[in-house]
């Protein structure tokens, strides 16, 4: 039954701009909720964009964090998640950044398995975001989830919001 919920989850996200390494985040996120039986969250194309919008920053800008708080040339800084529901005209309410290697120690890149995979282990292993990735949503809210991933020559900037849907 939950292969068959995953892949109604799935489809339509290909549909609607998610890239192959940001399904395999979801993925990945949705089989490590389903290990404490929390429920599976859908993919919310719209807020992606957001999603996606501050990891393109946190690659850009060589920082880290929720704020986008250092000037990209050529680029719109959305300073807080506030800033970016504002902009993308969402509902994001919880945010988890990071940022993984996207090449192996002798300099290959390493695939969007192994990325998806390392990007939930790094959030498993702080407990702040660990919390956020299992908080317990009621089957009748209806919550979503963005994923927004930017590959650059060395790393992997990762941003995920849970959504108001």
């Amino acid at each position: 039954m939950k292969k068959l919920i995953s892949l109604a989850i799935l489809i339509p996200s290909f549909l609607l701009g998610q890239s192959s390494l940001e399904s395999k985040v979801l993925r990945e996120l949705n089989k490590y909720r389903n290990q404490f039986d929390l429920r599976s969250l859908p993919y919310d194309a719209k807020a992606s964009a957001a999603s996606r919008h501050h990891s393109s920053w946190m690659n850009l800008s060589g920082g880290m964090g929720h704020e986008q708080n250092k000037d990209v040339q050529n680029f719109q800084e959305l300073k807080t998640i506030e800033d970016r529901n504002n902009f993308f005209k969402v509902d994001m309410f919880a945010e988890i950044v990071t940022v993984v290697s996207s090449n192996s120690f002798m300099g290959f890149p390493l695939s969007e398995d192994v990325i998806a995979e390392s990007t939930i282990s790094n959030f498993a292993s702080s407990p702040k975001h660990n919390e956020t990735m299992k908080m317990f949503i009621r089957e009748e809210i209806p919550v979503g989830v963005s994923i927004g991933v930017v590959r650059g020559k060395d790393l992997a900037a990762v941003t995920i919001n849970f959504v108001g849907l």
